[in-house]
């Protein structure tokens, strides 16, 4: 991939407001769990339960922002009739499909960095003793789960020229993931079962999380292959 289509994307990320959603993902995804654990249960129950409740919330806010991440990034080439001009550029279409996606791998990872520290944060208000290596398992659990998802709205960025739909599909996921969690098939589904009693199980979360990521390079590979065929 060209390396100059990433430097692309980043400069054009100067003018919007991904870096807003990236700060807005983080603080909700951690101030909600933090208000419910405390005021649940006084701040008593300890650090398992506080990264629980952090587990639980996080995914309900991925796919709505994973939604708004492409609208900005992907939609936006519709709203300002840029899509031809950047084709008729001498890059390979392939290119331009994985520098947007990885953007928003990117922006997305970052959020989750951004999510664990501030779960870190209240644990520390809260005078709790927190595990780095548990922030850690949050953060590549969340993300690599995630996988699949963002490759689907991937796709509805590219096919659907408006992007409103495409942050309705986003919000639809969210309510999805919250009636549908424990189904470990579907896409918007997350295992919150991986936070055990006696901590982060891997036995737990690995199959889920190949899963998703081959799921996910799946998508990515065949969009890629159609996309130099679609017409804007």
């Amino acid at each position: 991939m060209n390396t100059l289509l990433l430097k692309a994307e980043l400069i054009k990320l100067r003018r919007n407001k991904l870096w807003l959603m990236i700060v807005m993902f983080a603080v909700l995804s951690t101030a909600i769990p933090f208000c419910l654990f405390y005021y649940q249960n006084g701040g008593t129950e300890g650090w398992r339960d506080l990264i629980l409740w952090g587990h639980a919330f996080a995914p309900f806010f991925l796919y709505t922002f994973t939604a708004l991440f492409f609208y900005l990034i992907v939609s936006s080439e519709y709203n300002g009739l840029t899509w031809k001009v950047i084709l008729t550029e001498p890059i390979k279409r392939k290119g331009i499909l994985l520098s947007k996606w990885l953007i928003v791998n990117i922006a997305l990872f970052i959020s989750l960095c951004l999510s664990a520290f501030f779960l870190g944060v209240a644990a520390y208000l809260l005078q709790l003793s927190f595990s780095l290596l548990d922030l850690l398992f949050y953060l590549f659990t969340l993300w690599l789960s995630s996988q699949a998802m963002v490759s689907i709205l991937l796709v509805m960025s590219v096919k659907i020229a408006n992007g409103n739909l495409v942050i309705g599909i986003g919000i639809l996921s969210s309510l999805a993931y919250l009636f549908y969690n424990e189904q470990k098939w579907l896409p918007t589904s997350f295992p919150g079962w991986v936070v055990q009693e006696q901590g982060y199980s891997l036995e737990g979360a690995l199959s889920f999380t190949l899963i998703s990521v081959l799921l996910g390079g799946l998508i990515i590979f065949f969009t890629m292959k159609n996309f130099s065929k679609h017409e804007f």
